[in-house]
C-alpha cells in the first residue's frame, strides 16, 4: 500500500522496510531507501542533493510525490540487501537520485549488464575475492581461517564501496582500495583531506567491529601528523602502531558514534562517514581556534 501505510501503527509490524519514491508525473521511481518508522515521510527537508531537487520540481508542478513502502522485513540486514539489489540491479545507481550503491554494492551487479546483455566475471559474484597472501603463505592458517570465516575481505569492499558513494566527485576524500597486506591490519584508508594525515578504518579479524584511526600522510612526519591531531582532538594520544610508524585513535570526543574501546559497529557506515567529516571539519577550522566542546588554549 503506498503512503498511507507509512502512517500505521509500526509496533504491529516488521521493523525494517525498503521503501520508493515515485514521480506522479511519469510513475518513475527516482529514490530507494531503507527506514524504520516514519523514515519514509522525511524527504521534503535537506540539502540541495538531486533528490530534493527532483522532490521540489514535483511540487512546483502542482502534484505531490508518492511514497510506496514496498517490503517489510524482521532485520536491517535483509533491507539492507533488498535496498542495495533494487538500487544496483532493478533500477540502476544511473537512474536515481540516490547518493550512494548501497551496503555491500561491489556484491550485486550493476544493472548496465542487463541494459546491454553483457555479463561480466564478477569477482566476489562469479569467482571469488581473495587476497594474494591466503594462497602464498603470508599468512598464518589461523589468520587465514578468521579472514575467510568471518568475511573480512567482503566487509573491506563494503566500507569502500560506500564511502566512495557517499564522498562522491569530493576531491578531498580518496578511499583507497582495501588492504590486506598485513595478516592482522586489514583496513581501508582515506586519504587527500591534509597532507599531514590520513584515516585508517581498521577491521579487528573477528570481523564484528571497526576502528576509525589516523595515521600519518604519505612521506609525512610523526611530527605534522601530532600537530594536526591538535587542531582535531587536544585530548588524542599518539600511539605506536604495527602497521605503520604511528597511530592516533578517533574517539568519542569526536564522534559520539564511536565507543568507549574506540570502536564503531561493522554496519555503522552512516556514523563511519560522519566521523570522517568531523575530521576533515575540524582540520579547516582556522588555527587557534578550539574544536567545539573544546576550552581555548
Amino acid at each position: 500500500m503506498a503512503d498511507d501505510s507509512a502512517s500505521t501503527d509500526p509496533d504491529h509490524m516488521l521493523p525494517y522496510y525498503v521503501y520508493e519514491l515515485r514521480d506522479p508525473r511519469d510513475n518513475g521511481v527516482f529514490y530507494v531507501g531503507k527506514g524504520t518508522r516514519d523514515r519514509v515521510d522525511y524527504h521534503d527537508e535537506g540539502d540541495e542533493s538531486d533528490k530534493q531537487r527532483r522532490i521540489a520540481a514535483i511540487k512546483a508542478s502542482g502534484y505531490d510525490v508518492t511514497r510506496v513502502v514496498i517490503a517489510r522485513f524482521e532485520t536491517e540486514a535483509e533491507a539492507f540487501a533488498v535496498e542495495t539489489v533494487l538500487i544496483k540491479w532493478n533500477y540502476g545507481f544511473d537512474q536515481l537520485t540516490n547518493a550512494i550503491h548501497g551496503h555491500r554494492a561491489s556484491f550485486v551487479r550493476p544493472a548496465t549488464e542487463w541494459r546491454q546483455q553483457v555479463y561480466t566475471t564478477m569477482p566476489g559474484i562469479d569467482v571469488e575475492r581473495v587476497p594474494a597472501g591466503l594462497r602464498d603463505g603470508t599468512y598464518t592458517q589461523n589468520q587465514r581461517d578468521q579472514i575467510l570465516d568471518n568475511g573480512i575481505v567482503e566487509k573491506l569492499w563494503a566500507i569502500h564501496d560506500y564511502l566512495r558513494g557517499a564522498f562522491g566527485d569530493d576531491r578531498r576524500h580518496h578511499t583507497h582500495e582495501p588492504d590486506l597486506s598485513v595478516a592482522q591490519d586489514p583496513h581501508v584508508l582515506v586519504s587527500g583531506f591534509s597532507t599531514a594525515l590520513r584515516l585508517m578504518i581498521r577491521l579487528p579479524l573477528n570481523g564484528r567491529s571497526m576502528r576509525l584511526q589516523a595515521i600519518p600522510a604519505r612521506g609525512g612526519s610523526r611530527q605534522a601528523m601530532t600537530e594536526a591531531m591538535q587542531r582535531i582532538d587536544s585530548t588524542c594520544a599518539i600511539n605506536s602502531g604495527t602497521c605503520y610508524r604511528c597511530y592516533a585513535p578517533i574517539g568519542r570526543s569526536l564522534s559520539p558514534e564511536i565507543d568507549r574501546k574506540g570502536q564503531l559497529p561493522i554496519d555503522d557506515l552512516v556514523g563511519l562517514v560522519r566521523a570522517i567529516r568531523r575530521v576533515t571539519d575540524r582540520l579547516q577550522r582556522p588555527v587557534g581556534q578550539p574544536a567545539p566542546g573544546q576550552p581555548p588554549a
